[in-house]
């Protein structure tokens, strides 16, 4: 499960702001795509954070943050299930 997904849904949502508006504003084909992203299935894309988190008036800082967790997350899973699969060759 991501950080930012939850936040940007949380934020979003105290604006009353769809998903389809979302997907609209920053120029995504469906809400689904921010549906999967406010879910943790995918991240979403850099380029588009800045028009998003003005949408929705989430902090910019706070944005950055959650992605830096959640990329340091996503590294030392990766890092830890190499070092295992390096532990089962030997």
């Amino acid at each position: 499960m991501t950080k930012i997904g939850p936040y940007l849904k949380q934020h979003r949502k105290a604006q009353r702001v769809t998903q389809k508006q979302v997907s609209d504003k920053i120029g995504l084909d469906s809400g689904q795509s921010i549906s999967n992203i406010e879910r943790g299935l995918c991240s979403p894309a850099i380029f588009h954070l800045n028009t998003w988190a003005e949408l929705i008036k989430a902090d910019k800082d706070t944005i950055v943050m959650l992605l830096l967790e959640d990329y340091e997350a996503r590294i030392r899973a990766v890092m830890e299930k190499d070092k295992q699969l390096e532990g089962d060759k030997k």
